[in-house]
């Protein structure tokens, strides 16, 4: 009896069309295979979830599939790479340096979404020894973004011009008649990443300042004083909330001159509000506390809740809400968001140590929370660049990009990442990029094709200029 693992070698052998390994199943896979198909190329997925391999095989029978766990299984993924042209990696980020060490010793490209951490990025020198080219960051943000921008400053550095200030927002969200639930948001990853990554530090500047955001330093987003583009998608006010470290655009893009550089998530007003008033309940803690580990006596959410805001355990139910909603100004929506999460109801608290896997747990049993098979989401993308020009003329350009997903089909966000991952990886399939070592879509080599393929795939972004002269 021959093997699944042999009949795929001796397929591969004799295949004439090129050959593309993609490790991960997740919902970005959909778009990036339809591309990879309609180029005749031979694709194979693995994955450690079986049910996402099935409904990918049903969905796409020329599509061979492999049930391997990545992170484990490394001479059979050794060796898979070495019977394909080109790797997709869509895994967990921390693995795809294991999957970049395998594409460089067999000479592989590769193409991923995420952002480059240091192990991966600690293999450029010998990914360029071994000229072998691994694009990193080419999804929608990072990706899109990187796309839009580099390829309007280097219009305007071709010119002569110095760019004063550079903001780019972009948000994954429920569309506008979706969003009517507790949090205005529906979680299509992990909760817990979405709540750490609302707390996570960041760095900006403005007027030629840096300025810092700690977690402790919630009560200052959102900046009103901040120029961030226009705050409103029909008649749905939304607000901005630091992405990181934004500083580190200023040598990656070339725009020194800038005296003001923010990257920003769109997210609905007063998400920021609840977020804070997690935050300052000690919910986001990550720290294992002992009430809340395993063996510990039973407590309710209610009961819970009053330990946070410092009353008697036993306290009633219109105690604490009266509490919760004194402690946060009397602000509405923080507390019927925290009664609408059941996060004062009778119901026992799972004990999971951390209070952010217990708050994660208890937003993953809320089915409003996630995406209903006749909803959509929304992916939402504003970046404004200013420019000078040694004669006084001055330039604003502005750029957006709106995809909403299809209800029962593709989410915008696994459109518009898998859409652009799939391009990303024909271009280098064609030998268009001749670059090597670990690189972004930064240069015209890149950005160019892949935005004009966007284009014809219905990622449109639309875009303005403002002119003035002084």
């Amino acid at each position: 009896m021959i093997s699944f693992q042999e009949k795929l070698e001796r397929r591969m052998a004799t295949s004439t069309s090129r050959k593309v390994l993609v490790c991960g199943s997740g919902r970005v896979v959909s778009p990036c295979i339809k591309v990879l198909l309609k180029r005749q190329c031979s694709v194979t997925i693995v994955s450690m979830i079986q049910d996402e391999l099935d409904v990918l095989s049903a969905t796409y029978p020329g599509v061979q599939v492999l049930h391997i766990d990545v992170s484990k299984d490394t001479e059979q993924v050794h060796n898979l790479v070495a019977q394909h042209d080109l790797v997709v990696s869509l895994v967990p980020p921390p693995l795809h340096a294991a999957i970049a060490e395998h594409c460089i010793e067999l000479k592989r490209c590769m193409v991923m979404a995420s952002y480059v951490l240091e192990n991966l990025k600690a293999l450029n020198d010998k990914a360029v020894a071994a000229g072998v080219t691994i694009l990193c960051e080419a999804g929608l943000d990072p990706g899109i973004d990187h796309m839009i921008a580099l390829r309007c400053i280097d219009s305007i550095t071709e010119r002569n011009g110095q760019i004063t200030s550079y903001d780019s927002v972009c948000g994954g969200l429920p569309a506008p008649e979706c969003s009517r639930v507790p949090l205005r948001y529906k979680f299509s990853w992990y909760p817990k990443g979405v709540l750490l990554s609302a707390i996570a530090n960041s760095v900006y500047l403005k007027n030629g300042k840096r300025v810092e955001v700690s977690a402790q330093d919630l009560d200052k987003i959102p900046d009103p004083s901040l120029k961030v583009p226009d705050q409103m998608i029909g008649d749905e006010e939304l607000e901005v909330i630091p992405n990181r470290d934004s500083l580190k655009y200023v040598d990656l893009y070339g725009i020194q001159s800038a005296s003001a550089v923010f990257r920003g998530t769109f997210r609905y007003k007063g998400y920021n509000d609840v977020i804070k008033a997690f935050s300052s309940l000690r919910l986001l803690e990550t720290e294992e506390k002992s009430f809340l580990s395993a063996g510990s006596d039973p407590i309710t959410w209610k009961d819970l809740m009053a330990r946070l805001l410092d009353l008697p355990q036993q306290s009633s139910y219109v105690q604490v809400r009266e509490q919760l909603h004194e402690r946060f100004g009397r602000n509405d929506l923080v507390t019927d968001t925290v009664v609408k999460l059941g996060l004062l109801d009778e119901t026992l608290v799972p004990l999971l140590g951390a209070p952010v896997d217990v708050l994660t747990a208890q937003l993953l049993s809320c089915d409003s929370l996630s995406f209903g098979p006749e909803e959509r989401d929304m992916v939402l993308m504003r970046t404004k660049i200013e420019a000078k020009f040694p004669d006084d003329y001055r330039e604003s350009h502005n750029f957006e990009l709106v995809c909403y997903g299809q209800p029962n089909g593709h989410s915008a966000m696994s459109l518009t990442v898998g859409l652009t991952i799939g391009e990303c990886s024909c271009l280098l399939l064609d030998g268009k990029v001749k670059r090597s070592g670990i690189i972004l879509p930064t240069t015209p080599d890149i950005y160019t094709p892949v935005l004009q393929l966007l284009e014809e795939e219905g990622i449109h972004v639309d875009s303005d200029i403002e002119t003035c002269s002084l």
